[in-house]
């Protein structure tokens, strides 16, 4: 039989896990393979709950509990109105978040720059229905009387609270809807079913190193199997990784790369 695949993609695989272990040190895997990493390693943040809010909140730290505190006080005034956290788990809910959630999205400039935008209808609020109807679905909607502000999708199963995607209209920014969000969130966590753990996925943002208490490096791992087509493929995705880690820190060592960061979150 001839070779049905050319590559297998592992996705943030620990890089002190023992699979990871294996496939550096077999043999085996070496004489078949290519181990590909085409990117650097990366931290996943996690948040290991303690038993009470009470002792979250101890850990979290007195300053910037009362910081954000503050930062929902002028929010409720800009609002006129008191903001309230909506949790959503049930399949018949789904469909009035996703519409609040559509019109955030394409205010926030992941929407407006990225084109990371949700739809009724979508693949993505299909799977937000077919997940809630297994009992698999949280997600959180952060609004006043005038209108919702900021969201989450997340998804619990197994102990583990998967914090997957956020956004919030950019117009109330300067009060961090974002992280009064997330903190009436992991409130909100304790009340309802708590897991043991939140998982911030990967990606060292500020915000997870605020609300995160552990941490590991992950990488992506390619194994190309040997061959003439497999090898032109890997020099060539190599040389534009370069070329754009070149650009990247450039852009870094001039300043110009948080600038560009912020003004797509401004603009």
């Amino acid at each position: 039989a001839g070779v049905a695949y050319h590559t297998l993609l592992i996705e943030g695989l620990r890089v002190d896990s023992p699979l990871r272990r294996f496939i550096d040190r077999s043999p085996t895997v070496q004489r078949k393979f290519w181990n590909y990493c085409p990117e650097p390693p990366a931290k996943h943040w996690l948040s290991r709950l303690p038993q009470t809010f009470a002792e979250y909140e101890k850990w979290f730290g007195g300053k910037p509990r009362a910081q954000l505190k503050a930062k929902e006080r002028k929010l409720h005034a800009a609002c006129g109105s008191v903001v309230q956290l909506q949790r959503v788990t049930s399949p018949q809910d789904v469909p009035a978040f996703v519409e609040s959630v559509a019109q955030i999205a394409k205010l926030s400039w992941q929407g407006r720059k990225l084109g990371q935008t949700i739809e009724v209808g979508d693949r993505q609020s299909e799977r937000m229905a077919e997940f809630a109807a297994k009992g698999w679905f949280r997600g959180y909607l952060l609004r006043s009387e005038t209108g919702p502000i900021a969201f989450v999708i997340g998804y619990q199963s197994d102990g583990t609270y998967h914090y997957m995607q956020v956004g919030y209209d950019p117009k109330w920014s300067e009060f961090s809807p974002g992280n009064v969000t997330l903190y009436r969130l992991i409130e909100d966590l304790y009340a309802h079913d708590r897991p043991d753990v939140v998982d911030f996925g990967c990606g060292d943002n500020q915000y997870k190193r605020v609300f995160g208490n552990e941490s590991f490096d992950e990488q992506s791992v390619y194994l190309l199997r040997r061959s003439l087509y497999t090898g032109l493929v890997r020099m060539t995705h190599r040389a534009l990784f370069k070329l754009t880690d070149f650009v990247r820190v450039g852009l870094r060592r001039t300043g110009l790369l948080e600038r560009v960061r912020r003004s797509l979150r401004s603009a």
